[in-house]
């Protein structure tokens, strides 16, 4: 009788990505924290609604340019950390971002007590940009563009990438027909369903959905092996609060912004991370980027090195070492740390067990597979002295892989087991 033990240490190739999370209690807390990590004083602020993004977001170009922080406010009051932040900076000017609907007059006036104060203003949001454009271009910011969709946030917010990295001014387009901008080079930022523009031929950066599409763009401002900054600001891609401000951290770190769900990373993106990173700074709470985002991230470079001792009386040992996120030959666990562990499933001795010592969800746990010649079943069994899993796997026609619950309970296809002594299990 042949039998199989394994022991499954588990080590590390490098040290994952640092992880900083920057936020406060609300949108314009999370602006003032990203102020304060960044800037000591400042001569120069810029301040926007907290209400909308579109100006916020084409003022990402002046706040690179003059390299300054931007703040925000609700349209009636001027936000009181707002206000503290203001003072504490030392600022000595304000530009303040929409018309008088979007930003009130009383607003304009409590800063003014604090500095002087410029709005740039147009008749839409479209126009208001144009301004904020005619503004940044009298600092430096070149006349190479990039224009996105004026009625949606993600891929605006995405394009803080291109314009920190090499100073590109930004235009909102109303999807019909680009704004009348000089522009030196055109990039179009976002796919047809986004911004359709009839007849337009040029340049346009796109992907399958938004997180690709800011994928694609930090690709593009960063081609090749170029990406030297080794950092990232991520941001939640479904709601934009919390990332408005956060064109200042890509400015100062000449860093590209990515867009992420709030509770899973795009592929696509994760591996960018793993590949490139080594310090991610995620802009907003739990709400906005999960905790399960962090986990994601924080895995980076582990492997799984599997001892298989045939005690046959060969001696044989069988190793595999396997990268954390990747596929091994079927069958195979997907844990939800992405460790993957492979077992052996020739053996045909009836109730014969593989004891995998490891780690899952930080709990010690063991984890047992039986192989039943007579059904034609795989079982495999995780869990501890209490409490054991058992998944029924099918050779021919059941699942191809087993994916750990995040909560270990019964039902479906689960069932419970006894341990009758040593590694020998059965069914209750």
């Amino acid at each position: 009788m042949m039998i199989l033990s394994v022991l499954v240490p588990i080590t590390a190739q490098a040290a994952p990505p640092t992880i900083t999370r920057i936020s406060g209690a609300n949108r314009y807390e999370t602006a003032v924290e990203i102020s304060k990590g960044n800037f000591l004083t400042s001569f120069n602020v810029i301040l926007a609604s907290g209400e909308t993004y579109a100006d916020a977001l084409a003022g990402s170009q002046l706040a690179t340019i003059l390299q300054s922080p931007i703040l925000l406010t609700p349209s009636n009051k001027l936000d009181a950390s707002t206000k503290a932040e203001l003072n504490r900076l030392n600022v000595s000017k304000v530009y303040i971002l929409g018309g008088t609907n979007t930003i009130t007059k009383a607003v304009e006036d409590e800063v003014k007590k604090i500095c002087e104060v410029e709005r740039l203003s147009g008749s839409n949001r479209i126009e208001t940009a144009i301004k904020i454009i005619e503004k940044a271009r009298t600092f430096g910011i070149t006349n190479d563009t990039i224009y996105v969709n004026a009625f949606d946030y993600p891929d605006a917010l995405a394009a803080g990438t291109i314009v920190s990295a090499s100073i590109y001014s930004l235009a909102l387009s109303d999807k019909q027909e680009l704004p009348k901008v000089t522009a030196d080079k055109q990039v179009v930022l976002g796919g047809t369903s986004s911004l359709p523009l009839p007849g337009y031929l040029g340049e346009r950066i796109a992907g399958t959905n938004r997180y690709k599409t800011a994928l694609n763009l930090a690709n593009y401002t960063y081609p090749g092996t170029s990406f030297t900054s080794e950092t990232i600001v991520l941001v939640d891609g479904t709601n934009y609060p919390d990332a408005l401000s956060a064109i200042s951290l890509a400015s100062s770190h000449h860093a590209p912004i990515l867009l992420t769900h709030p509770n899973a990373l795009d592929p696509e993106v994760k591996e960018f991370i793993r590949n490139k990173v080594s310090k991610v700074i995620i802009v907003g709470g739990k709400n906005s980027v999960s905790d399960a985002v962090v986990s994601e991230i924080s895995i980076k470079d582990k492997t799984v090195t599997v001892f298989v001792h045939l005690n046959d009386g060969s001696g044989g040992i069988l190793t595999k070492e396997i990268e954390a996120g990747k596929k091994v030959d079927e069958p195979y666990v997907e844990f939800k740390e992405h460790v993957f562990i492979e077992w052996n499933t020739k053996s045909d001795d009836t109730g014969e067990v593989i004891d995998f010592e490891t780690k899952v969800h930080d709990k010690d746990l063991d984890v047992y597979a039986i192989w039943r010649k007579q059904t034609d079943a795989f079982n495999f069994f995780l869990g501890n002295t209490d409490s054991i899993l058992a998944i029924n796997f099918y050779r021919d026609n059941g699942p191809k892989s087993v994916v750990i619950p995040e909560k270990m309970e019964w039902g479906g296809n689960l069932e419970k087991v006894e341990r009758i002594g040593g590694n020998t299990f059965k069914s209750r």
